[in-house]
């Protein structure tokens, strides 16, 4: 489950920091973009900025 939020957040990132999504979606290894706008959209925005303020903290600790 933790290679999924991973995932997740390293989307959630990309697509803040205005990466277009086709290059999200080769990043994933999606062959559609559909998959990667559900992939995206399944945490709802307060869950991704969590994860990613845990995932930053976690950084900050190694």
């Amino acid at each position: 489950m933790t290679m999924i939020y991973a995932r997740h957040t390293a989307a959630t990132v990309l697509k803040k920091a205005n990466v277009p999504i086709f290059q999200i979606q080769e990043s994933l290894g999606h062959t559609k973009p559909e998959t990667t706008k559900n992939y995206l959209g399944d945490f709802d925005d307060d869950s991704k900025i969590e994860v990613t303020k845990s995932l930053m903290r976690f950084k900050k600790a190694i």
